[in-house]
């Protein structure tokens, strides 16, 4: 009985040690090939930023730290395959890719759509200036995914 459970044991601790590193393998933002959105917030004080890779697949990623290196990404989690296409088919239908709107502050939003060979990069925080209804219905959208 004893031996059993010794084994058991060893068996749980080279699962763990093995099974582990597959769930936090890092990846490279240019190896996605399909439609992404990045999005994210950022700056203050701390200039401190979470920064976001949603892939139309419905893959979720996060930027492990964009100051070493803003192409290494982290696997979050799935997201339905249907509300990821949902929220790109929002942005393709409401035209969100040719937006042109660049306007940071202090604290700052933003979302770069990358769609078929266009990448549009959205930027908003300004106290001067409000964006578009449809750029913060898709900045909610995404940020409910979190």
């Amino acid at each position: 009985m004893q031996a059993t459970m010794q084994k058991i044991i060893i068996l749980c601790i080279l699962l763990i040690v093995f099974y582990v590193p597959v769930f936090s393998q890092n990846i490279h933002k240019d190896s996605i090939k399909v439609h992404v959105i990045e999005f994210g917030s950022g700056g203050g004080f701390s200039g401190k930023s979470k920064n976001f890779v949603l892939t139309k697949t419905g893959e979720l990623y996060s930027v492990e730290n964009i100051l070493t290196d803003a192409n290494a990404l982290v696997y979050q989690k799935k997201i339905k395959a249907c509300t990821a296409r949902k929220i790109f088919n929002y942005a393709k239908k409401n035209k969100i890719i040719d937006i042109v709107y660049n306007e940071p502050g202090n604290l700052y939003h933003y979302i770069t759509l990358s769609l078929k060979n266009k990448t549009n990069n959205l930027v908003w925080g300004s106290s001067n200036s409000t964006p578009s209804e449809n750029i913060i219905t898709l900045s909610t959208k995404l940020n409910n995914l979190l």
